[in-house]
């Protein structure tokens, strides 16, 4: 269980917000990291912490806190969890809450608080399934998603996989790779065209869709991996319906 001297003795900046929340620093030479913790209600409550990249925002942190389920706050967490957020001023949908083996916040230096730390990231629903293990959301954390960085564009959680044998480029692994969506409008660019090629996407909720191209600016879009859903599609279609499927999926 975190105490607020834990925060005096081992970071900067130290403030006490008040409402049992206390915010510290750690500042590099370009960066700013804002950590906001709330501490448990007793010796059997999850202390829960923000962490912010370059913006203090001690309204929008205690509006996070506020939308912590009580239960969450209070049951261990051995898990990923996610909860629906309501309008707010970065236009987060959603609340993941990450308990201690998901995280190394405050590691190395308050190692025994930490049992009880649940790390809580402000998100865009698309962004992350909310059952990933241990690794694949490291991973999506340091390579995909700038989960620090508040006003961040939306970073769909995107599995790829693709063979294209004119850029002899693709996947080696049967169960794709993570992918940022920069790289999918890539590989579409250059599926076009070449009828031996193909480019699966596995989105957050786990729809599956395939984009095939026959000839020059034909495009064919199968969903859940049934050719009775084959669709012709032209490029401009293609992308909107590509984006929609990325963030905003039925």
């Amino acid at each position: 269980m975190l105490q607020f001297q834990d925060l005096v003795a081992s970071a900067a900046r130290v403030v006490d917000l008040g409402s049992g929340i206390a915010r510290c620093q750690d500042t590099l030479p370009k960066k700013t990291f804002h950590n906001y913790v709330k501490f448990a209600d007793s010796r059997d409550g999850n202390d829960l912490l923000i962490v912010s990249e370059n913006i203090l925002d001690d309204d929008f942190a205690a509006f996070i806190f506020a939308h912590v389920p009580p239960a969450d706050g209070s049951e261990k967490l051995s898990s990923l969890r996610i909860r629906d957020l309501p309008n707010n001023i970065y236009d987060f949908s959603a609340l993941l809450l990450a308990p201690k083996d998901y995280h190394r916040q405050f590691a190395g230096r308050l190692d025994a608080k930490r049992d009880r730390l649940v790390w809580c990231l402000p998100i865009h629903r698309c962004e992350f399934s909310g059952d990933e293990p241990v690794e694949e959301f490291f991973t999506l954390c340091k390579e995909i998603v700038p989960t620090l960085n508040w006003r961040r564009e939306v970073c769909p959680k995107i599995i790829l996989r693709y063979d294209n044998p004119k850029t002899q480029g693709g996947t080696i692994y049967d169960d794709g790779v993570f992918a940022k969506y920069e790289t999918v409008l890539l590989e579409v660019d250059l599926l076009n065209g070449v009828p031996k090629a193909f480019i699966e996407i596995i989105n957050y909720k786990k729809q599956v869709i395939e984009i095939l191209s026959p000839k020059e600016g034909l495009f064919v879009l199968i969903r859940e991996r049934d050719d009775a859903t084959r669709q012709p599609l032209d490029k401009t279609t293609l992308l909107q319906k590509l984006q929609s499927f990325l963030v905003n999926p039925a």
